[in-house]
């Protein structure tokens, strides 16, 4: 039995929930399915917490575009809208160390023009000359007609993930 891209969509989420704040968003204008957020704050105190030391904060924002063959028009439509989307969220700081935003496309198929633009995608931005922190953004595509995980190079981390909820959905075909 063959999972479908929404079953294989719906794991990865599960995946997600148990890590990340996921709430299901809906765009009209964009095949938006869900959003992810994580939070961390890491800080190094001596004897009690008001002897702080030092303070850092990590966040994390993944938006999840369901798509049934991806287009490089709609691939920017929808790394625009979460870019700045994203840029909002982040409230760069002295305890700001840095940000992700990830941009997860779940297809069937995906035009070649598209495949490129994710691989070529770099956005960086430092704030306060990376005093205040520093942002960027990760792009991947999970392929699943073909059975393939592509991503821009800051995502790169994110290629093992997805292969193993690929590999899943083809254990159960098979």
């Amino acid at each position: 039995m063959e999972t479908t891209r929404q079953e294989m969509l719906n794991h990865i989420l599960e995946f997600y929930k148990g890590y990340y704040d996921v709430s299901d968003e809906q765009k009209e204008d964009l095949p938006l399915c869900a959003t992810a957020a994580f939070h961390q704050l890491n800080e190094k105190y001596v004897l009690t917490k008001k002897a702080n030391l030092w303070r850092a904060q990590v966040h994390e924002y993944v938006y999840f575009f369901d798509v049934d063959c991806l287009q490089k028009e709609e691939y920017e439509r929808c790394l625009k809208y979460a870019h700045q989307d994203g840029m909002q969220k982040i409230e760069p700081g002295p305890e700001h160390m840095y940000s992700f935003i990830t941009v997860v496309f779940v297809c069937d198929k995906a035009e070649q023009d598209a495949v490129k633009a994710v691989k070529r995608c770099r956005i960086h931005k430092d704030f306060k000359l990376s005093f205040h922190g520093w942002m960027d953004v990760k792009t991947a595509i999970v392929n699943k007609g073909e059975g393939a995980v592509v991503t821009n190079r800051c995502g790169k981390d994110l290629t093992k993930l997805f292969r193993k909820f690929l590999h899943q959905t083809q254990t159960i075909k098979n």
